[in-house]
């Protein structure tokens, strides 16, 4: 009777998940900020013209270039702190921009390129690595009552661009520091 219950045993299957990694990702701090992304708090869309294909003709080619802003305010810093925007994609291109997650009708060969514009400058962010945090921390003096972190989002293409509909996600957070 052992030999039969070890026999029904090794017959059940073994099931190894190699895909089984949760990220839990957080921060403890002694101060809090609300943020608003053009104007608007919790999930925000933020709506790029509609480009023709032919803008998009070939690799490298952008289109539809549009501003977006998070504004950081009602913080509750005791003492200076200084603060940075941390945003996350929910997937990526081999290049690094935003993969075009729209599942009816996507367009192909076309991502969402993010440019960071702090300090009036044109840095575009790759997110190969995965996060990116802003190079340039903000001192938040006491009492300070909002900073702004400016972005553009716009079309990228990796190839001659078909036309379809473009969709993609960033999730994003304060560091402090």
């Amino acid at each position: 009777m052992k030999i039969t219950a070890l026999g029904i045993a090794l017959m059940l299957p073994f099931v190894v998940y190699a895909d089984n990694t949760v990220t839990f990702l957080g921060e403890v701090s002694d101060s809090t900020c609300n943020v608003t992304v053009n104007g608007t708090t919790g999930n925000v869309s933020v709506l790029l013209p509609t480009t023709p294909a032919g803008d998009l003709a070939e690799a490298a080619k952008t289109a539809g270039a549009t501003p977006f802003k998070f504004v950081v305010g009602g913080c509750t810093a005791a003492t200076e702190k200084t603060v940075g925007m941390r945003l996350v994609p929910v997937s990526t291109t081999t290049g690094g921009n935003l993969k075009n997650l729209a599942t009816a009708n996507p367009a192909d060969n076309v991502s969402i390129q993010i440019i960071d514009n702090y300090n009036n400058g044109t840095s575009t962010i790759n997110f190969s690595s995965g996060e990116y945090v802003t190079p340039t921390l903000v001192n938040l003096p006491t009492g300070t009552s909002q900073l702004e972190f400016p972005f553009t989002a716009q079309y990228y293409a990796t190839g001659a661009a078909s036309i379809g509909k473009v969709e993609t996600q960033l999730q994003y957070a304060l560091t402090y520091k």
